[in-house]
């Protein structure tokens, strides 16, 4: 049985985390292999933070539960701020040899941003965005085979404005 557990987790000021730990590990080995081993446990990352990550320089004030099973990760209202604005996620990844991903995301993001996170389509297609964005998107599927995955994303705009040189619709 582990019990508030303090972790903490420090790599050339990259990542900061420290987390409340609790949870149970069971070895039974009058078990099959497969089932010899169990183990829940429950991650609370307080006020951490994450800096070289790809499309973003920092996600900081890293909050909530990750609970980690022998076959599955449930992410429960990861909430983060990631470039100034206050986003999060929360689902379910299954199936550690082909991860399965069922995922939300959700955040009121600054429009502008987006550049930063998407540098080459913004580049390429001379797009200048403006404007506040309450977003959320679902994932379901793999990554490796987008073309079975179910996606969506829902936006309501405030304010925002568009400029394109050499955006085309079809």
């Amino acid at each position: 049985m582990i019990e508030n557990t303090h972790i903490n987790i420090q790599n050339d000021k990259k990542i900061f985390v420290t987390f409340l730990a609790k949870g149970f590990l069971k070895y039974d080995p009058g078990l099959s292999p497969e089932n010899k081993l169990s183990y829940k446990i429950s991650l609370e990352p307080q006020a951490a933070s994450l800096r070289g990550l790809p499309f973003v320089d920092q996600a900081k004030d890293i909050n909530g539960t990750i609970d980690v099973e022998k076959d599955k990760i449930t992410l429960n209202t990861i909430s983060a701020i990631v470039n100034d604005d206050k986003v999060q996620l929360s689902g379910l990844i299954t199936d550690f040899g082909r991860p399965q991903f069922d995922l939300k995301f959700s955040g009121d993001i600054d429009l502008a941003g987006l550049k930063n996170i998407f540098p080459i389509f913004f580049e390429k297609e001379k797009l200048e965005l403006a404007g506040k964005s309450s977003m959320v998107a679902t994932y379901q599927g793999t990554f490796n085979a987008p073309e079975n995955n179910k996606m969506s994303l829902t936006a309501v705009l405030d304010k925002a404005s568009a400029n394109a040189s050499r955006l085309a619709f079809p």
